[in-house]
């Protein structure tokens, strides 16, 4: 590295969450920001986005910057098995373990894998079949997410330690904190076996830093266990030791009865000078508990290097090109180009087929057409009549139709407007006569605002009676 970059490594386990941040240059490894976040009692790993959240919100608090983070799980979030693959290369060995983890794990669980180890395309190999639920691993990537953080990498917190510490060559490696510890055998190439071990509520590790009676009967039982049923694999005597990290701050001794009780020699570390932190800051927390977070945000700076990756895993189904770009875009275009050709050829058939019954149809209306033509000829003939009537015509035969048939009552003077408004006068033997006259107009829909401005004696030796109406004619319209 030719500059330098702050890393972030996150150890989580069920209720609590280290962070440390490493910042990392060509020869100095310098501790940053440390952290151990306790979750609250209101939150879960179920609610994995309100993790986040309050997890951001603690890194700020804490001063911490990095963005990109390697997750390491608890070996209690785990499956593994160790599985023997024949000589193979690796893409034949990926595709074995992948038929195996199928068979050989719960069929009911959703199941993220990889393996630690290489497969020998000259021999025999062992490998260590690994899996994490496909629960567990959406929470880390929600976690994180929320929290603002790019995951580089999600692994085994205890696998990662060892490696940090150069310690991969023992051949058993214990990670104890102060409710667990956890195992990881190792054979001559590869691990074996990644175990979770649980210490009872009784069983807990003392603040003193002493390991209880129980403690240390389950411990060694369990180590003395896993090493007995491990076959020989013609380990070199030298890496037959035990690899502790204390994360409790343990006394001398614990670790002499612990050897006593396994027959190995225990090599105990605790100082974050194993893993190659140059300084150190006096406010953080122990140095043994930090193991953990301190190793992942080492791997940070290659974590194509981890032994196990399940966000970048080596058992991922891989995309298949069977078929060329070029190869694919030519049967693509051919299909779509045969596709074209026969739809046209479909249409002009149906085109075709659709002329034929109406020409068809046509024939059969021709005698109804020239009935048709005719009537249409002589109404064209007789509406000259109407379209070029004056309106007044109409207008002056409805008035004469209101006028009595024996001609006791006459029209002297009619006049009629474009707006269709009119006046009639004229004369009647009698009053009674007009208002009859005045009745007709009225009943008839075609008038409106029939009014009879007068009526008055003609004068003179004449004894009619003259009248006249206005009124305003809608017959037209």
């Amino acid at each position: 590295m030719l500059g330098s970059s702050n890393l972030l490594g996150l150890a989580v386990s069920d209720r609590c969450i280290l962070a440390a941040q490493v910042r990392v240059s060509r020869d100095r490894r310098d501790l940053g920001p440390t952290a151990q976040f306790i979750l609250p009692d209101n939150l879960s790993w179920e609610k994995p986005e309100a993790v986040g959240t309050a997890l951001r919100q603690f890194l700020r608090q804490h001063h911490f910057s990095a963005s990109h983070v390697v997750v390491g799980v608890p070996a209690r979030w785990l499956l593994a098995r160790e599985k023997e693959i024949p000589p193979a290369s690796s893409q034949v060995a990926a595709t074995m373990l992948r038929l195996q983890a199928e068979r050989d794990f719960p069929q009911d669980l959703d199941l993220v894998f990889d393996y630690i180890g290489s497969p020998n395309p000259a021999r025999t190999s062992r490998v260590l079949l690994t899996a994490i639920t496909r629960q567990h691993f959406d929470r880390v990537v929600r976690m994180a997410e929320e929290a603002g953080l790019s995951v580089t990498a999600i692994t085994s917190s205890t696998i990662a330690l060892s490696a940090a510490a150069s310690n991969s060559d023992a051949l058993l490696s214990v990670v104890l904190s102060h409710d667990s510890a956890e195992l990881m055998l190792r054979g001559n190439a590869a691990p074996r076996m990644l175990k979770h071990l649980p210490l009872l509520a009784g069983d807990k590790i003392p603040g003193n830093g002493h390991l209880s009676a129980g403690s240390l009967l389950t411990l060694g039982s369990e180590v003395q266990r896993a090493i007995a049923l491990m076959p020989d694999d013609g380990a070199a005597p030298a890496n037959r030791r035990i690899f502790l990290w204390d994360g409790v701050g343990l006394d001398s001794d614990v670790a002499e009865s612990l050897g006593q009780r396994a027959g190995l020699q225990v090599r105990v570390l605790d100082s974050l000078s194993a893993l190659g932190i140059t300084s150190h800051r006096p406010e953080n927390l122990e140095s043994g508990k930090l193991g953990s977070a301190v190793a992942l945000a080492l791997s940070s700076a290659r974590p194509e290097r981890l032994a196990v990756d399940f966000l970048h895993t080596r058992l991922a189904l891989p995309k298949q090109h069977r078929i060329g770009r070029q190869t694919l875009l030519g049967i693509a275009t051919g299909i779509v180009l045969a596709a074209a050709l026969g739809w046209i050829v479909f249409d002009i058939h149906n085109q075709q087929t659709a002329l034929a019954e109406l020409k068809d149809k046509l024939d059969k209306l021709k005698p109804s057409v020239k009935a048709a033509q005719a009537v249409v000829d002589k109404v064209r003939g007789t509406r000259g009549w109407f379209q070029t009537r004056p309106p007044y015509l109409a207008c002056l035969g409805d008035i004469t139709a209101a006028f009595p048939a024996e001609g006791r009552v006459y029209a002297s003077m009619f006049s009629f407007h474009a707006d269709g408004k009119g006046q009639v006068a004229g004369k009647a033997p009698d009053l009674e006569s007009i208002q009859r006259v005045q009745e007709r107009l009225l009943a008839n829909p075609k008038f409106k605002d029939v009014k009879r401005l007068d009526s008055r004696d003609a004068g003179g030796r004449s004894k009619e009676t003259a009248f006249t109406f206005t009124f305003t004619y809608i017959g037209l319209e």
